[in-house]
């Protein structure tokens, strides 16, 4: 039986927590633009074992799963 479950996980950037000497979250400094997002989808096989330096926005992940 094939595997029909997608994985993904994803993160934001936290609090900045003294970074800059700022304490929040609303900046767009580089520590802000990157976050984690690893998916694993089963049945595109070429997408496996693969990084990609494309620009991604999670609000845009989340509508599509």
């Amino acid at each position: 039986m094939p595997t029909t479950t997608a994985v993904v996980l994803h993160s934001d950037h936290g609090w900045h927590l003294g970074e800059y000497a700022m304490w929040e979250k609303r900046t767009n400094w580089e520590l802000s633009t990157r976050v984690p997002l690893i998916m694993r989808v089963p049945w595109i096989k070429q997408s496996q074992g693969k990084r990609s330096k494309a620009l991604v926005e999670l609000v845009d992940v989340y509508q599509t799963i």
